[in-house]
């Protein structure tokens, strides 16, 4: 099965990026694989009113990631698949 990667950090341009997926998915006849990937930094960053431990990273990426699915492919019309990676 073919596979098309799209790498996000939920920003407008990776949405637009995003949003190209479904439609060389349908062309390919492939499923899509969104990924994001971030870094967890202990302790509090200066500037920063809010600190979220790694289990909250976690649970923030996926819930985004499941907000892009929905956003990319509304209609389930193609097989998504969502990944979140500490780096």
């Amino acid at each position: 099965m073919k596979q098309i990667l799209i790498a996000t950090d939920f920003s407008d341009v990776s949405r637009n990026a995003g949003l190209c997926g479904p439609e060389l998915a349908r062309a390919y006849n492939a499923d899509l694989m969104l990924l994001h990937a971030y870094r967890h930094i202990p302790g509090p960053v200066i500037g920063s009113q809010v600190i979220l431990t790694l289990k909250g990273m976690k649970q923030l990426a996926q819930q985004r990631l499941d907000t892009e699915k929905k956003i990319i492919n509304p209609e389930n019309r193609i097989n998504v698949e969502t990944y979140y990676k500490e780096n």
